[in-house]
């Protein structure tokens, strides 16, 4: 094989393999169903902060999320602490597509407060980890119930967790159920 096409080819994976990476941070933009919060990384958990389930924590000053690796926290911005509460439990999904493309499953959880629902994941495989919080405009947290651990209804809206894969990472969705 001839050196210029191999050099041709490594360098494209490598720039191809960089931009993949580069298009699945958590940059702000804004991505449906939801927005995607801007969060403020090293925040400390507050001393006087109470666990709302060992990942949210919420003080009279914010509400708080640990990353996925326990290392940093974010603070969640205009989040409301007085009625912040997760709506149902963590969990954890990885079908077989998830276990094959991700090595392994995502976490995530629905939470909500006076105005907003905000939908947590957090990722922690052998090739990547990623932790993100957005809101979820279509569902109102006064309306909001879950009808099954994959499933959130809120008013004649239904959605459904779902899942996409990157370049080098996955995420979930929802989609209308």
């Amino acid at each position: 094989m001839n050196w210029k096409l191999l050099l041709s080819l490594l360098i494209a994976i490598v720039v191809f393999g960089g931009l993949g990476w580069l298009l699945t941070r958590d940059s702000g933009k804004l991505e449906a169903p939801g927005q995607i919060i801007r969060q403020s990384e090293g925040t400390d958990i507050p001393p006087t902060a109470r666990s709302v389930d060992g990942y949210a924590f919420v003080d009279e000053s914010g509400v708080y999320l640990r990353s996925s690796f326990g290392t940093s926290t974010v603070r969640i911005p205009d989040a409301d602490p007085d009625s912040f509460r997760a709506v149902g439990k963590l969990g954890e999904y990885g079908n077989q597509e998830i276990l094959d493309f991700c090595k392994g499953p995502g976490n995530y959880g629905l939470y909500a407060d006076r105005s907003k629902t905000y939908l947590f994941q957090f990722w922690k495989t052998p090739t990547f980890g990623k932790t993100r919080i957005e809101v979820v405009k279509e569902l109102n947290p006064d309306t909001l119930s879950v009808i099954d651990p994959l499933t959130f209804t809120s008013g004649t809206t239904t959605l459904r967790l779902g899942y996409k894969f990157a370049t080098t990472s996955c995420s979930f969705i929802l989609e209308p159920a």
